[in-house]
């Protein structure tokens, strides 16, 4: 094969689908305007309330990736953030509570946007990015505090009204729930459900530079706790990373050395509020940043968890 051939191969590899990686085009529901419920399922997408940024939706559109000041414009029924970069406004969310996937920026920090463009037209004069992750960095900015009347902009399907909103007993019987099986994982006498038992990893994702608290991934560490727990696991390893991310300008930012360290403790913390036995859970960290691609980046910054199952020691839950 000639230079020629082999540089129109690639180009060819380049351009084509990644495989088990999402293609299409994500667009809001096609919903009346007026107020929609929290509890409307996951992959329903409405403007104002962007889906999270994973592996399998990161090819729907344009990447962008950038450093701004967040910025908070008055409207109503519920206010907007938005972000100015490279002569344009974006829009990165509506005001919520914390039920959402995507967490709010905060004003007097700045944010990490890790975004792809959405087809859809402008909310007023900004683009809206969807899917989206939203890292809001630690170090205070006080020049990061604009709050700019109403111009008019609103969003057609808000989640909550400016109040409290109307599905507090929806979220209080999932709180209940939560705590029924809080309370069943710290017990010492659990009986273990059905699983598979397999060696298992889990990759619990975090935002840029954050290391202590585990909002947003506290569920999944609680995973990662009950598959311990239900296949007795002899060993559990915790390893916790830092990583880099390229910006669209070409600018490299690391996060900060110890984070990996943060990210470690916080999730044996968790395994440590629950009954494993002496030397079972262990946690160390790797110091050095992984490498940051422009595209993968947001997936990097992670505390592995390694559950290795124990001898079946008795007989399992059946339903």
């Amino acid at each position: 094969m000639n230079m020629k051939s082999k540089l129109l191969l690639a180009a060819v590899l380049l351009a084509a689908p990644v495989p088990g990686i999402a293609q299409k085009q994500i667009l809001p529901a096609d919903l009346p305007p007026g107020r929609v419920s929290e509890a409307l399922p996951r992959d329903t997408y409405v403007t104002g309330d962007p889906m999270r940024l994973t592996a399998e939706n990161m090819n729907v559109g344009e990447r962008i990736t950038f450093v701004s000041c967040p910025y908070v414009r008055d409207s109503d029924p519920t206010p907007l953030w938005l972000a100015d970069y490279n002569g344009e406004t974006y829009l990165l969310r509506a005001q919520q509570n914390l039920s959402a996937s995507v967490r709010h920026p905060q004003l007097k920090h700045r944010v990490l946007v890790e975004g792809i463009i959405s087809p859809e037209p402008r909310l007023g004069s900004a683009i809206v990015l969807n899917p989206v992750l939203l890292s809001v960095l630690p170090e205070i900015d006080l020049e990061c505090d604009r709050l700019l009347p109403a111009d008019g902009t609103a969003i057609k399907n808000p989640k909550r009204p400016p109040g409290p909103g109307v599905d507090g007993v929806r979220r209080e019987e999932g709180a209940e729930r939560g705590r029924q099986n809080a309370a069943r994982l710290w017990a010492v006498d659990y009986t273990p459900d059905p699983v598979e038992r397999v060696k298992r990893e889990f990759e619990i994702l975090w935002d840029f530079d954050h290391g202590i608290g585990a909002h947003g991934s506290y569920g999944q560490v609680l995973a990662a706790v009950k598959y311990a727990r239900d296949v007795e696991a002899s060993k559990v390893e915790i390893i916790g990373h830092r990583a880099s991310v390229r910006l669209t300008n070409g600018e490299t930012i690391v996060e900060r050395p110890g984070v990996e360290k943060e990210r470690a403790e916080t999730v044996l913390t968790i395994f440590n509020d629950h009954p494993f036995a002496p030397g079972v859970v262990t946690a160390r960290w790797d110091p050095s940043p992984r490498p940051a691609d422009g595209v993968t980046d947001f997936t990097k910054r992670t505390v592995s968890i390694i559950v290795t199952p124990g001898p079946e020691s008795r007989p399992l839950a059946r339903n």
